[in-house]
This record gives structure tokens, sequence and C-alpha cells, in this order.
């Protein structure tokens, strides 16, 4: 049979096969798999960023109480050796 030249080679078929229509979609899945992947890497990026700095506020605050209690034992301290 010729080709749509008519040059003598033989026709070429444009429809894929099973085996290719299978790659294609493999390929496709894989391309989706991977931007899903991305997308939930980003958003776990985004939780431990906001983990750590909830941390950071409460370390923080942590340290302010601290310091505020300390003061605060020595003007009863303070009160109290006044008093007696």
């Amino acid at each position: 049979m010729a080709g749509p030249a008519d040059d003598g080679s033989p026709a070429r078929v444009s429809a894929a096969t099973p085996a290719t229509q299978g790659r294609d979609k493999s390929a496709a899945l894989s391309e989706q798999q991977s931007a899903a992947l991305r997308g939930m890497n980003d958003s776990l990026r985004k939780v431990v960023i906001d983990v750590r700095k909830g941390s950071d506020e409460i370390a923080t605050a942590s340290k302010e109480i601290a310091t505020g209690n300390v003061e605060f034992e020595l003007i009863l301290e303070s009160v109290s050796l006044e008093q007696s």
C-alpha cells in the first residue's frame, strides 16, 4: 500500500496504540501526582513556619512572665522587710 505522497512508503497510522496511550496516561498521572505532592509540600512548609513562629512567641512570653515573677517577688520581699 502506498503512502499519502504515493512515494512507495507504507502509510503511517496516526492513532496511538494501547501501549502509547497507557504511557501517556501514566505520564499524565505522574505529573498530577507530582503537582499534588508539591502542593502538599508547600502547605506543610507553611504549617511548620507557623508552628515555629508560634513556639517562638510562646518562648518569649514565658520569659517575660518569668521576669515579671522575679520582679514581683523582689517587690514583695521589700514590702515584707519594711513591715517587719
